[in-house]
Parts: C-alpha cells; sequence; structure tokens
C-alpha cells in the first residue's frame, strides 16, 4: 500500500469522533444565489463503513438568515431523521450544525442524502462542482454526478420535502457529521496490574496486529499508568518499519486508557500486519509479561502471538525488539469496510 502520512487531531474517550465531507473553511468559488424561493437542498453521499450520522452540516450565508430544517433520506425518498435549528439562536454566517437527536444508523456503501430546507432561498451554491468528480474524504464520499443519480439535489415548495431536481451539477454545501462504528481489543474496563515503575528511560512500545477485513484504522489508544508522564507521540507503520501515520496525545487524563484520532482514516489491507506504538519519554509504562503466548482477536482484529509487543530504547522510532511476549497495553481504533 502507497503510505500516507496523517497526522492527529484530538479524541474523545467517550464516544468515537466524528469525520465530515468537507472542511471547517469557507467554501471556495461559492457565490450567495438570489432565488428567493423556499426550497429544500440536498447532496448525495456514501460511506465505505457503518456508522452513525449525528448532525448535518451546511454554510450559510449572509443573507440567509431564517429558520432551517435538517433531513437525512435514503436514496429512495424514505425520511430517516430530521434536526430543527433552535429557534432565535441562529449564529452568525459560516459552517452551522444541526443535530439529531438520536443519532442515525446508516449502512456502509449505501447512498443516503442529507439537505437542508430554508424558506428565504439566498443559498451558497457553486456549480459545476459535481461535474466531472465527486469528492472523497477518508471513508466518506460525495458521489460524482450521474453516478447514483443527480448530484447535488433540490425541491421548490414551502416546507420542502425530498429534494430529486438538479441543476449543472451544482454543489450547494451540504455535509454530514458522521461516527465510524469502531472496535478495539480492549475496553476501557481493562487495567493492567504491571507498571515499569523501575525503567524511566524513553522508549517506544508497540503490538503489532492485523485485520480479517480491509478497513481504516482511525486511531491509537494506550493505557497511562499515573506516573507515565510528559508528551505522548502515537504511530501506525507497516510490518517492515515504514512510518504510515502519527499524532500527538492531547487532553490526556492522570491515568487509564487514552486515545489520539487521526485527522484523516488510514486505510488497511486485509491479514497484513501492522504496528501500532506510542513513545513514552520517560517510561513508567504499563505491561503485562507473557501475554501473547497465544493470538487474542476482537471483532475482526487479531493481536498476533510470539515476538509481539515491541519496543525500542531512545527516541521516536520503529520498536522492533521484544521481551517474553509482553503486552504493553497499545491498542488501535479499527472500523471495517462494510459488505
Amino acid at each position: 500500500m502507497t503510505a500516507l502520512l496523517a497526522i492527529a487531531a484530538p479524541g474523545s474517550l467517550a464516544e468515537p469522533s466524528s469525520y465530515s465531507i468537507w472542511s471547517d473553511s469557507t467554501p471556495l468559488n461559492a457565490v450567495v444565489d438570489k432565488d428567493t424561493k423556499p426550497v429544500e437542498l440536498g447532496l448525495k453521499f456514501r460511506s465505505d463503513v457503518d456508522g452513525e450520522v449525528s448532525a448535518i452540516r451546511f454554510y450559510r450565508a449572509v443573507a440567509n438568515d431564517s429558520g432551517y430544517v435538517v433531513n437525512l433520506w435514503t436514496s429512495t425518498g424514505e425520511l430517516l431523521g430530521t434536526g430543527r435549528a433552535v429557534e432565535g439562536q441562529q449564529p452568525a454566517p459560516g459552517w452551522q450544525t444541526i443535530q439529531f437527536y438520536p443519532p442515525i444508523s446508516i449502512k456502509a456503501k449505501q447512498t443516503y442524502i442529507a439537505s437542508y430546507y430554508v424558506n428565504s432561498g439566498q443559498y451558497v451554491a457553486s456549480e459545476k462542482f459535481f461535474e466531472r468528480a465527486g469528492v472523497d474524504n477518508g471513508f466518506l464520499h460525495a458521489l460524482r454526478n450521474g453516478e447514483a443519480g443527480s448530484n447535488s439535489t433540490y425541491i421548490y415548495g414551502y416546507g420542502g420535502g425530498f429534494p430529486t431536481q438538479s441543476y449543472n451539477s451544482t454543489n450547494y454545501w451540504i455535509d454530514v457529521v458522521f461516527k465510524p462504528k469502531t472496535t478495539s481489543i480492549w475496553n476501557d474496563s481493562v487495567a493492567p496490574s504491571s507498571i515499569a515503575t523501575f525503567d524511566s528511560q524513553a522508549v517506544e512500545l508497540g503490538v503489532k496486529f492485523k485485520a480479517t477485513k480491509e478497513g481504516f484504522v482511525t486511531g491509537i489508544r494506550f493505557y497511562k499508568a499515573a506516573t507515565n508522564t510528559g508528551m505522548h507521540v502515537g504511530s501506525l507503520w507497516t510490518a517492515g518499519g515504514q512510518l504510515i501515520a502519527r499524532g500527538t496525545f492531547v487532553s490526556e487524563t492522570t491515568s487509564g486508557w487514552q486515545q489520539l484520532k487521526f485527522d484523516q482514516p488510514i486505510r488497511i489491507s486485509a491479514d497484513t500486519i501492522y504496528v501500532a506504538s506510542y513513545h513514552a519519554p520517560k517510561g513508567n509504562y504499563a505491561y503485562t509479561l507473557n501475554h501473547f503466548t497465544n493470538p487474542i482477536s476482537n471483532s475482526g482484529l487479531q493481536f498476533l502471538d510470539g515476538n509481539n509487543g515491541v519496543y525500542k530504547y531512545g527516541s521516536s522510532s520503529f520498536p522492533s525488539q521484544t521481551y517474553k511476549s509482553s503486552n504493553y497495553w497499545v491498542d488501535v481504533l479499527y472500523t471495517p469496510i462494510g459488505d
């Protein structure tokens, strides 16, 4: 596979981290359409993995200051959920986010439409945006016009409805907030009993793993002892030591499981060995001797037996040494590609 060096963004221990198609920057080459009629505007999208849509985002123009309703639809027009902006709390122009309560589950590789309704028109639009290509961001895809019918879509009328019409492959700058269905080997209740307080050297600690299905690694986790202080950096490597992704853990708790989220999900191949690691600048890491004498599996992830876990003393670099099949309590956040 081609290596992609990704930078990590802050993650959350409480719930899976979320992803969107567009960044938070101002859309390029977008104009405010002078149309003033009530209209519902939509975007066709897919995900490679199962997960939940927790909100819909859209870019709001200066003149677009009326109330909003967002909807999530199947490709055939079944309404899956609706969210409404809080009246009297319209924020300044820019990206707006309206939540679904509860989040809406979606399946991998199925087409959905995210839409919003505005009763005063004057929406942001970029014509011919989807004429030649869609937009891919990790496992999320805004579809090229014609891939699954027209994209983007709209429908006029007071109160809106399922948007089925299209014009000139226009992008209306609509987005989703998506949380993939992730899995790890260890859950948050696991608490290693052994802490290497006798070892205060800087060390890279890792684990070899593979997945039964092609999928994505969205982040790295490790168990932190209270004495394991300093800045921690997580890395994802090929089995041969090529760095694929790296990021810094932020907002750490004093002890317990810590995690980072890669800004871009990292696609991994099935039945291929990778190494996940973190750098402990002052040692004092969690460990368990003879833990990998047999393979350990959970929901499509497998931590290998023999010559696992791995470590290397010194600056952050590929860990390749082993000692008594020790588990250094490193983990990954993984989500498989759906059927």
